[in-house]
């Protein structure tokens, strides 16, 4: 869009243009509601949250930093991006809990530190040192002593 219009300048005119891309309504309102949300933050941890909202990487997909951590959304998964290279280890041992279960529960006071990687979403897949935790739809309910002894061991 460009808008062109004389203005006088004392005897002399002059020609203001103005030219840019007028947002969509949605568009223009969505970038009011993430600069209300960074201005609203009172920590530093939740301006990196209202920053990274909506921040879209390459493939399409929301990614999240949390710690040294990064997080990408795909399929509805939340997934730790140190994941493709760890599922490649046979020796990682794999733990699926469901969402909010007494698994899930107890998965939080085996690893308090997990708490704001899993609060991401429903569905998070996280690595740890010798294992891989996968929270979702699917999993034990109950742990098992020998995922607990994985998670011990492995975070």
């Amino acid at each position: 869009m460009t808008l062109s219009a004389p203005v006088s300048t004392g005897n002399a005119l002059s020609q203001v243009v103005v030219t840019g891309v007028a947002a969509s309504a949605p568009a223009a309102f969505e970038q009011a509601r993430k600069a209300t949300a960074q201005r609203a933050a009172t920590t530093l941890a939740a301006a990196d949250a209202a920053s990274a909202a909506g921040a879209v990487d390459t493939a399409g997909g929301a990614t999240r930093h949390i710690g040294d951590r990064t997080f990408v959304l795909a399929n509805g998964i939340w997934s730790d991006t140190r994941a493709a290279a760890a599922l490649k280890d046979s020796s990682l041992t794999k733990v699926r809990v469901q969402s909010f279960s007494a698994a899930y529960f107890r998965v939080l006071d085996i690893v308090p530190s997990i708490k704001p990687m899993l609060a991401l979403g429903d569905h998070v897949i996280v690595i740890g040192r010798g294992v891989m935790l996968e929270v979702g739809p699917d999993g034990v309910t109950d742990l098992s002593a020998q995922d607990v002894a994985a998670l011990r061991a492995g975070w």
